[in-house]
């Protein structure tokens, strides 16, 4: 496992986060938990509050590979577009997520992230 991420006032995204790997038991230990989005700004990073609402195993054909994908429920603003974000947990630190808009409900908005890796 990768050191911890020292949390950034920045929304920027660098080599250190991009090596970081966010593996199957971290996306466990992540499940139903607050996590904060950072969303470039001008002159400083915009946090967006989520919920980490599902963490699920997915099926791989391949052998050694492992996938899950997470899902996060967030407010219906600001609507984040399809990209990588800075993703900050308060424990565990930082890491860069690539996201997409999957589902609109009345008072929220869903993301998903899908994650795969050699086991």
């Amino acid at each position: 496992m990768l050191p911890f991420v020292q949390p950034s006032s920045s929304a920027a995204l660098d080599d250190t986060l991009y090596a970081r790997v966010l593996t199957w038991s971290d996306a466990q230990l992540l499940d139903q938990q607050a996590v904060t989005f950072l969303l470039p700004g001008n002159d400083q990073a915009h946090p967006v509050d989520m919920q980490v609402y599902e963490v699920a195993q997915k099926p791989s054909a391949a052998p050694h590979i492992l996938q899950f994908s997470i899902v996060f429920r967030g407010p219906l603003a600001p609507q984040m577009s399809q990209r990588t974000y800075r993703m900050r947990h308060a424990e565990c630190g930082d890491w860069a997520v690539f996201i997409t808009p999957i589902a609109q409900s009345v008072g929220h908005i869903d993301y998903e992230a899908c994650f795969s890796y050699r086991a």
